[in-house]
Formats: C-alpha cells, structure tokens, sequence
C-alpha cells in the first residue's frame, strides 16, 4: 500500500497540483481586488492587495524606473529603503513587460499584469521544493518526504504567501534551498559559499536575518566538528559578497558605504521600547512615547541636529542630513536597548505575550489583508471575521504544534540528532528574533522547518 501512494511520482504530483491550485487562487484575488480602489479614509487612499508596508515597495520600484529614464544605471537607481531586492525586482519585472507601476494620477495602476509577477515568484517557490524532494528521498523514508512535501505545498498558512506581494513569496523558496544545503552537510568549499549567498539573499528581503549566519555556523561546527572551519569560511565569504554588493551600491548612490538599514536600527525603538516603558512607568502608550520624544528633541539640540517633525513620535526620515542621520539612529538603538536592559521584567512580559500571540498561525490572513482596510471603519481587527477567527486558529495551532512535538519526540527516539539540531536552530532564531513583533507572518518559516517534524508526528521512523 505505501509503495502505491508514497512514490517519487506522487511526491512531484502533489508539488505541480499545489502549484496549479496556487495559480488560481492568485488569478481569483487579483480578479476580486485589482479591480478598483479602495474607499478613502483620513484622506488616504489604498489598493485592496498592495498596501501598508508592501505599498513602500512599488512606489519606490516606480521611482527606480523614474531614475533610469532619466539615465542612471539600475544598480545605483532608487532612495532608501528597507530592503534592498523586493523594488528592484518589481522595477525590473514592470520594465521588461513594459507596464506602468502608477497611473497619471501617481495612484496603483490596476490590470497591469500583476498575475505575471505572482507566477514567477510562485514558480521559484515550487522550483525549491523539486529540489529539496531530491534531497529527503536520500535521508528519510517515502512516505516521510511524501507528507513533508504535501505539508509545504498544502499547509494553507504557508500556501497563502504565494498570492500575495509580502516578502514572505520571495524568501519562502531562499529558506527551502538553504534547508536542502544544510541537511545534505556538505564540506565543500561551493556549497557553503552557496549557503552564504543565500543567507545574504534572505537579509536583502528583510533586515532580520542579518545574524541568521549565526545558528547556521554553530549547526555546521556542531555536525562538522574540527572540520567546520573552511565551510564556516566559506559561508562567510559568500555572505560578505552580498553585504559587499549593498555596500558598493550604497556607495556610489549616496557616497557613504553600510549595509545595515534603517529598520534594524529603529526595531525596537518602535516596538518594544514604549511598550516596555509604559508598562514599567504605569503610564498610557501614548504618554511613553511622549516622554521619549521630548528626550528625542533634547538630544537633538544638544547635539546640535535638526529634526524635520519633532512634534511626532516617527523615525522615517525625520534627520534630512546623512551624517546626522547616523547619529540619530545610534542614538534611537542605544536608547531602545537601554530601555530594555533597564526592564528585564517588563521586557520578558512583553515578548512572552507578543511570542504566543505570533505562534498562532492564522490561514486567513491574506484573504483578509485583501478584504479589509488598514485603517478606518473596514479595519480587520475588531471585526466580526477577527473574532470569530480566533477559536479556529487557537484550535488549528494546538493540534498541528502537538503533532509537530510528536514528530520531534520520535526523531529523537530515532537519534536523528542532525536534523533536530537544526530545526531547532532555525526555529528559535525566528522564535527569538521576531516572536517579539507578535506578527504570525513573521514566524511563518518555522513551519518549513518542522515539515519534517509533522511528518514523522505522523509516521514514526520505523523499519529503515
């Protein structure tokens, strides 16, 4: 019976419907939420699919475009931003077709094959699973790899990714390549410089894998041993090529080399400090960032530094000159940390209740992105759909975390110590890094890596 539904033909089976099923789902939003614009509100208007952060993203992709009709190389086109790939391949994908990213009213453009995009980042994506399928078939059992596989094509929290324009599409397929490299452990100098690479490819999608090198490297020292450090070397070289790359570009647009954005210096100036702060002062949110934004505008004038909006507490170009601009965000950094390090309790409350609200997965997050506002009276949260989804989600978290412990506890009684090493790694730098943020999207790679947690949570090791 296993040799019947657990082969490599319905393993590649399972991975070319997922894709299907994915392209059609793309084409049915974009066909319900690229037809018009949403209704303004504070007097701001948005498109149903490209909003809040992503927004950011084609706005500046169409800026890119702008610099080079005006003459500049593709590399060194384009302002700030905080990641360097997600525009410039939105840039590169519009000029190719040769479509307008923003109509003459500088508003989204709508039917401006959007479908094209989505198919190619979808294509990547079902491109990574091939090849770690490739990969398992050589470690675990059939029917192992076979609901591994169908976990990561299926699983509807990680399958909605591919219908959207979140960051998420593009690193999903980075991080499921990067798994495959690392369960293969290899020593040599090629992969792990590959590895490298695609590390600094995940940090040029989001600035919170800047230290992702580092449980990669104690899982290669912890599997390699005393042979660990040429392939660590390696790594490194491949990662710095990239951080190389964003520095040049840096360079030569703006006369000043760093890697490191804005938002991994302004993270938990944003997020947590006020947080952290009201709760330790017994004061509202709004009076924390009050008080933090009058020693904002102290600092400021001792220092001699003129601030663009000092009367709001926003980190987003408030310091127009780029000398200054580093002070100010060393400065938004060392008082962040100093906030927290100062509120060890209030700290740990904080990130607890914000980890677990991130833990629960929740599957219709993109449908609702799409359905409601971001502000205004047709915002999701506190909507009827808001509440009422929250049993399901409690409900579905519960019993796939259970199976996912159940896969762990038999792959430790299988001494699998490799594979749960790295899972592990992987899983609690996103849990540490990002659990704080409470946003579920964020922990969403976690779920790629205990696919083969689920998947012997569901058949234990047996007979091999």
């Amino acid at each position: 019976m296993d040799r019947i539904f657990f082969n490599k033909k319905s393993i590649y089976l399972i991975i070319i419907l997922s894709f299907f099923i994915s392209l059609t789902l793309s084409k049915n939003y974009l066909t319900t939420y690229d037809l018009s614009i949403n209704k303004d509100f504070n007097q701001k208007i948005e498109h149903p699919m490209i909003k809040a952060s992503i927004n950011n993203h084609w706005y500046e992709a169409n800026e890119i475009i702008n610099d080079i009709n005006k003459g500049k190389n593709f590399f060194i086109s384009g302002a700030e931003y905080d990641e360097f790939l997600p525009q410039r391949l939105l840039a590169l994908y519009y000029l190719i077709i040769n479509e307008n990213i923003l109509d003459q009213n500088n508003k989204l453009e709508i039917k401006n094959k959007k479908l094209g995009f989505l198919v190619i980042h979808t294509i990547f994506f079902y491109l990574s699973l091939f090849y770690l399928t490739k990969v398992l078939i050589k470690k675990f059992p059939l029917k192992n790899v076979f609901l591994t596989i169908a976990f990561i094509s299926l699983e509807p929290t990680i399958f909605q990714y591919h219908s959207s324009f979140y960051n998420e599409s593009y690193v999903f397929p980075l991080q499921i390549f990067l798994f495959g490299l690392l369960i293969q452990n290899k020593r040599g100098l090629v992969p792990n410089f590959t590895i490298g690479i695609l590390l600094g490819l995940m940090y040029c999608f989001g600035t919170e894998f800047l230290l992702y090198f580092i449980p990669v490297s104690i899982y290669i020292t912890l599997v390699l041993k005393k042979k660990s450090l040429i392939p660590i070397v390696s790594l490194l070289i491949g990662l710095g090529f990239i951080f190389s790359l964003i520095s040049l570009h840096n360079f030569l647009r703006v006369n000043n080399s760093y890697f490191a954005t804005e938002g991994s210096k302004t993270a938990f100036y944003v997020y947590i400090a006020p947080s952290v702060y009201a709760d330790k002062k017994k004061i509202s949110l709004l009076e924390a960032k009050e008080l933090m934004l009058q020693d904002m505008k102290n600092w400021a004038i001792r220092n001699n530094i003129i601030l663009n909006n000092p009367n709001t507490y926003s980190v987003m170009n408030i310091v127009t000159n780029k000398e200054d601009e580093i002070k100010f965000l060393n400065y938004l950094q060392r008082t962040s940390l100093e906030i927290m390090i100062n509120s060890p309790y209030y700290l740990a409350k904080y990130v607890f209740k914000k980890t677990v609200h991130a833990l629960t997965l929740d599957p219709f997050y993109i449908k609702n992105f799409y359905k409601y506002d971001s502000g205004g009276k047709n915002k999701y949260y506190g909507s009827k759909d808001q509440r009422e989804n929250i049993p399901y989600r409690i409900f579905y978290s519960f019993v796939l975390y259970l199976i996912i412990l159940r896969g762990a506890y038999n792959l430790i009684k299988s001494k699998e110590i490799n594979i749960i090493n790295l899972v592990l790694l992987l899983f609690l730098y996103q849990v540490i890094v990002l659990g704080w943020m409470g946003t579920n999207r964020y922990l969403m790679p976690i779920l790629i890596y205990s696919s083969i947690f689920f998947s012997f949570g569901i058949f234990p090791k047996k007979n091999y």
